[in-house]
C-alpha cells in the first residue's frame, strides 16, 4: 500500500517489525510538518541518573499503594499480563529507568497511565516534526466543505459514525533496546509487593509511543482517503466516518475491510461499535445532520454532558462552599463546553473563576461574586444553543471601528463585505450622560470609547454578518486585548465586552480581532462625523440608536 500510493513514510513497516523506539530521536516520517524539538536529556545520561530517580519512583509507588483505585489499577495490570503486553520482571531492574504506574478514575472505568516523565524517559525523546491529529474542527470543516461545493439542491443526506480501535497502543511492539532500557513500577493490590514490569507493547504515557502510534494512525487515514475515497478523520485511535446515506453500507464495509487487511483490531460490538446515523457523537461532541438537505449542520455537546455540568454547578451552589481544585476543574470543563456552543461568551464569566483557583486549601465559604458567577454560568448552560454550520461560514466580513475623545467622545464604524465592497457606515457623538460613566474608572476614557463601537456594529449590522467569519479591526491595542480576552480592565469596559460577547454568541460569529493603524482605518472619518470618503465608496449611512 505504501508503494502503491507513494506514501512518504517508507520505513513504517520495518519499524513495526523491529518494534518502535520510545527513547532517543524518533524517525522522520516525512508526513507531518517540520518542527525540530531536540531531546533535553541524552539516553546515556538517563542511565546515569536512573538509580536516584528509581528510588524516588519506588517511594511514590509504595506511598500510593492501597485503596480502591490501587486495586482497580492492579486489575488492569493483570489484564495486560494475561494478554502478554507486559511481563513481571524477575530481576532487580538495575540500570533501567522505572516509570510510575497509576490509575486515573474516569466516568465509567479506570484508565492506567505510566508516567515516563518522572522516570526521565520522555526527556530523551527528540522529534523532527510536529505531530498532527484531526480534531472536531476538522470534522466540521469536512462537512462545511461539502455544503460549499455541492451544486445540487437539496444537499444529499449524510450520516456519520465512529470506529474505535481496541487497546490501540498495545497492538504494536516496542524495540528490543528500549524493552531492556525501561520498566514500569507498580504494586500488587492487597499486598506490600513492589513489582517491576517488562514492557512488550507501546506504553501509554511515553512521548515516543505517541509519535509511533500517530505514524500508524495517519497511514490508515491516508489509505482510507486516497485508496478507498472515504470521508473520514483520525483522532489517535478514534476514526470519524461520514458518508452519503445511499453509500453508507459500502463505506462502512470498506473501512472495516481496511482494518482487517492490516490486522488492526477495532470495536465490533458494545457501546463503541456505533451504526451510521443522522445524529452521531464524536470526541464528546454531537453532530446533527438532520437538516443537511437544507444546507445546515448543528454542532454541540451531548445532552448528558450538558446535564452533568449543570449538576456540578448546582451542587456547588447548594453546599455554599468550594475548593480551589474544584473551581479549577469546573473552569476547564466550562471552557471546553463553551467552545462548541459558540463560545467566547463564557470567557467573561470563566475569567472571574481564576482568582478562586488560588484562594487557598480546604473548603472555603462562597462569596456573593462567586455565587453570582456560577448562577450566570448555569443560566448560560441552560440557554446555550449548538453552533450552526452553513454556507455562510465561508463568507468573511471586515468590520472597522474607531473611537475619538477630543472636544467630545464619538464613535464610528465601516462594514466591508466578502467581495471587498464597503457597504455600511455609522458615526455618532456619544451622549454626555453616557460618557459620565466612563469617567468613574478612567481619567481619559479612550479605552472604553474604542470598545463601544464594536457593540454598536453588532447591534446595527448583525443581520448581515450572522453565522459568518468576521475580522474586527481596531486601532487600540488595549481594546483589542480586552476583546480577545473577553474581559475589560475597567467596570464599564467589562460591561461593554460582556455585551459584545453575548451578541457575538447570539449571532454565532467566527470572530478575529486585528489591529489597523489609524491612517489606514476607514472608520476614522465617520468617528469624527466626516462621511465624505465612505459616501464616495457607496456606503449606506446607518443611524446609531443611542
Amino acid at each position: 500500500m505504501i508503494d502503491q500510493y507513494n506514501y512518504p513514510d517508507k520505513t513504517l513497516v520495518q519499524d513495526m517489525l523491529n518494534g518502535f523506539k520510545v527513547t532517543g530521536w524518533m524517525p522522520d516520517s516525512e508526513v507531518f510538518p517540520k518542527e525540530f524539538r531536540p531531546p533535553s536529556m541524552d539516553v546515556s545520561t538517563l542511565a546515569a541518573l536512573s538509580k536516584g530517580l528509581n528510588q524516588h519512583v519506588k517511594a511514590k509507588v509504595i506511598a500510593a499503594a492501597g485503596g480502591e483505585l490501587s486495586e482497580a489499577t492492579w486489575n488492569e495490570t493483570q489484564k495486560e499480563l494475561d494478554e502478554g503486553w507486559m511481563e513481571i520482571d524477575q530481576s532487580s531492574g538495575e540500570g533501567a529507568a522505572w516509570a510510575m504506574r497509576f490509575g486515573l478514575q474516569q466516568t465509567d472505568k479506570v484508565r492506567v497511565i505510566d508516567d515516563f516523565s518522572v522516570a526521565g524517559v520522555n526527556k530523551t525523546t527528540g522529534l523532527h516534526e510536529r505531530l498532527k491529529i484531526f480534531g472536531i474542527d476538522d470534522i466540521a470543516a469536512m462537512l462545511a466543505y461539502s455544503l460549499d461545493v455541492c451544486q445540487q439542491k437539496p444537499h444529499p443526506q449524510l450520516v456519520g459514525k465512529t470506529i474505535d480501535l481496541k487497546s490501540a497502543y498495545k497492538q504494536f511492539g516496542i524495540c528490543t533496546e528500549d524493552r531492556t532500557r525501561i520498566r514500569v513500577a507498580t504494586s500488587r493490590a492487597g499486598t506490600d509487593d513492589f513489582i517491576l514490569l517488562l514492557v512488550n507493547a507501546l506504553p501509554f504515557g511515553a512521548t515516543g509511543s505517541v509519535a509511533a502510534f500517530l505514524r500508524i494512525s495517519m497511514f490508515i487515514w491516508y489509505i482510507g482517503v486516497v485508496g478507498l475515497q472515504l470521508a473520514w478523520t483520525a483522532f489517535y485511535d478514534d476514526y470519524t466516518l461520514v458518508s452519503r446515506l445511499d453509500c453508507a453500507p459500502n463505506a462502512s464495509w470498506g473501512a472495516e475491510c481496511l482494518f482487517d487487511i492490516l490486522g488492526v483490531v477495532f470495536a465490533r460490538d458494545g457501546k463503541k461499535a456505533t451504526l451510521f446515523d443522522k445524529v452521531f457523537s464524536s470526541l464528546g461532541v454531537s453532530f446533527d445532520l438532520e437538516h443537511i438537505c437544507n444546507f445546515s449542520v448543528l454542532l454541540g455537546h451531548t445532552e448528558s454532558r450538558r446535564l452533568e455540568l449543570i449538576e456540578t454547578i448546582s451542587d456547588l451552589l447548594k453546599c455554599g462552599y468550594f475548593t480551589a481544585k474544584g473551581v479549577e476543574r469546573l473552569r476547564g470543563r466550562s471552557l471546553w463546553f463553551e467552545i462548541f456552543v459558540c463560545g467566547r461568551h463564557a470567557n467573561f464569566l470563566v475569567a472571574r473563576l481564576g482568582k478562586y483557583m488560588r484562594a487557598g486549601k480546604g473548603d472555603l465559604p462562597m462569596d456573593s461574586e462567586l455565587k453570582s458567577t456560577l448562577q450566570r454560568l448555569d443560566a448560560r448552560l441552560e440557554a446555550g444553543k449548538p453552533i450552526e454550520i452553513t454556507r455562510k461560514l465561508f463568507s468573511t466580513w471586515s468590520c472597522f471601528t474607531d473611537g475619538a475623545c477630543e472636544q467630545e467622545c464619538s464613535i464610528g464604524g465601516v462594514l466591508v463585505g466578502p467581495q471587498g465592497t464597503a457597504t455600511m457606515a455609522f458615526g455618532s457623538v456619544i451622549p454626555a450622560a453616557f460618557v459620565e460613566h466612563f469617567f468613574i474608572d478612567s481619567k481619559h476614557p479612550i479605552y472604553e470609547v474604542e470598545i463601544l463601537p464594536l457593540l454598536v456594529s453588532l447591534v446595527v449590522r448583525g443581520e448581515f454578518i450572522d453565522k459568518c467569519q468576521v475580522v474586527f479591526y481596531v486601532d487600540n491595542d488595549s481594546a483589542r486585548a480586552g476583546l480577545i480576552k473577553g474581559a475589560g480592565a475597567t467596570r464599564m469596559a467589562d460591561a461593554i465586552i460582556e455585551c459584545v460577547c453575548t451578541r457575538e454568541s447570539d449571532l454565532q460569529l467566527r470572530a478575529w480581532f486585528n489591529r489597523v493603524s489609524s491612517h489606514a482605518n476607514p472608520s476614522d472619518g465617520p468617528s469624527r462625523s466626516d462621511f465624505g470618503m465612505v459616501k464616495r465608496l457607496g456606503c449606506a449611512i446607518t443611524n446609531v440608536p443611542c
